[in-house]
């Protein structure tokens, strides 16, 4: 962050105050996901799906096996769901947004919540979802 003088913080982002800073990285960080959502719809579903396993899993590190697999299967679903039709390769982002706010930091067990939400939220696991 920066100080009362305007100095550049190791960011790289100049400002008056830190607050000025703060909103300039969320703004960066917005455009960041736009351009993620704008490449996602320009590749394959099979592209898509490798690309969200390594996003999920930078976002919220796998602990176990259990882990790792269940995020590769949510994948493989929202693959499945682009390539059938029922969605748009923006469910990726959809469901990447789920495991951001998993990941806040106040979770504990941020892979349980991932899959909590993706339950409650997107109708994973339910039979007549798959």
């Amino acid at each position: 962050m920066t100080g009362p003088t305007g100095q550049t913080s190791p960011t790289g982002l100049t400002s008056l105050t830190g607050q000025t800073a703060l909103k300039d990285g969320r703004r960066r960080c917005g455009l960041r996901r736009a351009e993620e959502a704008a490449a996602v719809r320009q590749m394959s579903t099979e592209q898509a799906e490798l690309w969200f396993n390594m996003e999920v899993r930078r976002l919220i590190p796998p602990r176990n096996q259990s882990d790792r697999t269940s995020f590769r299967r949510v994948g493989r679903w929202v693959s499945g769901k682009v390539s059938r039709g029922e969605a748009e390769m923006d469910m990726f982002n959809v469901v990447l947004a789920l495991a951001r706010e998993a990941a806040g930091p106040r979770s504990r067990n941020p892979a349980a919540v991932f899959m909590t939400l993706m339950k409650q939220e997107m109708g994973y696991g339910c039979s007549h979802s798959e």
